[in-house]
């Protein structure tokens, strides 16, 4: 039987700050306002204002060579190298975060 996940409590209960911490990213961004902006993770960029994160929208944007962007459970994807245009993909996702974050 299939674990439930219900994405609008992940959204809801997590932050962007508790999955960027995950990552290990949190200390390598900069705060600017409610953003925080660096190098991108996703594609391992080098410019350090090509990724941004708004903490309230919880989102993040690539202005870099991949382009990215979407809501939390679309960056962990990402991060795992999972393709965020595939709904099993983004269930996987969401249950990693499960997981990770209760």
């Amino acid at each position: 039987m299939a674990q439930w996940v219900s994405f609008q409590t992940i959204k809801d209960q997590v932050s962007m700050e508790q999955v960027l911490e995950h990552y290990g990213l949190l200390d390598t961004l900069t705060q600017k306002k409610s953003n925080l902006v660096g190098s991108c993770p996703i594609h391992h960029g080098t410019n350090s204002t090509q990724f941004h994160v708004s903490l309230t929208k919880k989102n993040y944007n690539c202005f870099g060579d991949c382009h990215g962007g979407g809501n939390m459970i679309d960056f962990v994807a990402a991060m795992e190298g999972l393709d965020k245009t595939s709904a099993q993909d983004l269930r996987k996702a969401a249950l990693l975060m499960q997981e990770w974050f209760g």
